[in-house]
């Protein structure tokens, strides 16, 4: 575990970024640094499905094939 200084040295250099920022700075990496709220409640298992479903485009029906006609004229 670190010793006191450690944890006050780190600390401080937060603080003193935190200080240092603007407020227009402080604000735009927060909401850059914001997850999808499906990633929150639910995990990667959405983000992998949907790179699933848009890496590889599956038709849900087939193509319907008019069929000939087993008459002749």
């Amino acid at each position: 575990m670190a010793s006191g200084d450690e944890l006050v040295k780190i600390i401080t250099e937060r603080v003193v970024h935190f200080v240092e920022t603007p407020r227009e700075v402080r604000r735009l990496e927060h909401q850059h640094q914001r997850e999808p709220w499906v990633r929150k409640w639910f995990g990667m298992i959405p983000f992998a499905i949907e790179m699933w479903w848009e890496s590889e485009p599956v038709p849900l029906m087939k193509p319907r094939v008019p069929k000939e006609s087993s008459r002749e004229i």
